[in-house]
């Protein structure tokens, strides 16, 4: 499993070309100045969304571990115990 991985890392480090991105968006969107910012709008739409899903995924990962870590408190003697 290791060798294709490492074969296609290799490919893209060798032909950066190949992954700026799908043939479509190359194409339609790549070398024309009049749709330059377009390009980049959809460039740093990807970055926000990957970044929140990070975000939000390495925060829920926070509350647990901090909720995991929190020592438990017996009830005071004569104190019903709550849930």
């Amino acid at each position: 499993m290791r060798r294709p991985a490492w074969a296609l890392g290799l490919a893209l480090a060798a032909l950066p070309a190949l992954a700026l991105a799908c043939p479509s968006c190359k194409d339609a969107l790549g070398e024309n100045p009049e749709t330059k910012g377009f390009s980049l709008g959809i460039y740093y739409s990807i970055l926000l969304m990957l970044g929140m899903l990070f975000s939000l995924v390495g925060f829920i990962i926070y509350k647990i571990v901090q909720e995991a870590r929190r020592p438990v408190t017996p009830p005071e003697p004569g104190q019903a115990p709550t849930a």
